[in-house]
């Protein structure tokens, strides 16, 4: 993922992603994704991926938010 540095922010997932929340719809395919764009918890979440690590199966790490990440039982506050 070092490649991805200096990426631009998806700033239209994160309004998408939000809008899901806000209208308390269930999560489905990010229709906004664009794999030249991230955002934090995509970044983040991609990066535990290719290091064997699921933070938060059954979520695809373009529709993750960071509570979702912060409550995943594989991270422990240190």
């Amino acid at each position: 993922l070092i490649i991805e540095l200096g990426s631009p922010y998806s700033y239209q997932e994160v309004i998408y992603l939000g809008w899901l929340y806000l209208t308390f719809q269930n999560k489905k395919i990010n229709e906004w994704n664009d794999k030249n764009k991230w955002f934090c918890s995509e970044l983040a979440c991609s990066a535990y991926l290719k290091a064997g690590i699921d933070l938060v199966p059954n979520i695809a790490p373009n529709l993750t938010t960071p509570d979702e990440i912060s409550k995943s039982l594989l991270l422990k506050e240190i």
